[in-house]
Order: structure tokens, then C-alpha cells, then sequence
């Protein structure tokens, strides 16, 4: 598999933090101080949601440890 250049790291990185912050500054900016707490539980909503993103195995590799 080829590498990644730089700059698809960094359009990747970019897309990361926007969804991951977007939320809350959209929120602070179109409600105040409740968007911006509003924001932070949407945020915390979406890191609980993908906190599981390890590669599963599959069932002939259990008994390889």
C-alpha cells in the first residue's frame, strides 16, 4: 500500500478536528454560552460513538497468542 503524502495527513487531520470541534464553536457562535455546552455534548456524543475503532479479529486468529 503506498503512503500517505503530506498534505492527505494533514486533509485528514483537518476533517478529524473539524467534526470533532465544529459542534461546539457552531453552537458558541449561534447561541451563546448554552450552544457552546450544547456543542461539548454533541462532542462528547461523537468520541463515545467511535471510541471502539480496533480492528476486530477474526475467529481463526483467536488461539494464535
Amino acid at each position: 500500500m503506498a503512503a500517505k503524502t503530506l498534505g492527505e495527513a494533514m486533509a485528514t487531520d483537518l476533517a478529524v478536528k473539524a467534526v470533532i470541534w465544529g459542534p461546539s464553536i457552531a453552537g458558541a457562535v449561534l447561541l451563546g454560552p448554552v450552544g457552546l455546552l450544547v456543542g461539548a455534548a454533541v462532542f462528547v456524543a461523537l468520541v463515545a460513538s467511535g471510541g471502539d475503532n480496533s480492528p476486530q479479529q477474526s475467529s481463526g486468529d483467536q488461539g494464535t497468542k
